[in-house]
């Protein structure tokens, strides 16, 4: 899967590119900034509007747009179907199903979530923009 800046997301097919997704096919934006997939090959798409689910079944298909995380600027899935997110805003998601789980937002002056990646140990990591990292 390939995620541009103004042309969507595709995916290639030995090596030609196969389906593109964008907004005029409803993804919320044709800005992606991050791509993950989780254990039930769902992809999680980070646009700089909102946050899409899709899946591949027989070609490209949009699923679920999921507007509470907006601008999703990092995404990682763990190997039980979750996904995290963090936003441009610093808030840090938790998504399971296609639908956010649970949210967390520092509430400790200037300093906000910045990046998250799971461990294969199933502990997500997150670090802030106070130099921070905090696990859960």
């Amino acid at each position: 899967m390939i995620g541009t800046n103004d042309n969507g997301v595709s995916i290639s097919i030995n090596e030609n590119i196969a389906n593109v997704i964008d907004k005029d096919n409803g993804l919320p934006s044709d800005s992606v900034r991050c791509i993950t997939q989780t254990s039930d090959g769902n992809y999680y798409i980070g646009t700089t509007e909102s946050l899409a689910v899709a899946a591949l079944n027989n070609g490209l298909e949009l699923l679920n747009v999921i507007p509470q995380v907006h601008y999703a600027v990092t995404l990682s899935a763990d190997e039980e179907g979750h996904a995290a997110a963090v936003n441009a805003e610093g808030e840090l998601f938790i998504i399971g199903n296609g639908e956010i789980l649970t949210t967390d937002k520092i509430n400790d002056g200037d300093d906000i979530y910045t990046c998250c990646t799971f461990a294969e140990d199933g502990l997500l990591y997150t670090g802030t923009s106070g130099s921070r990292i905090i696990a859960f």
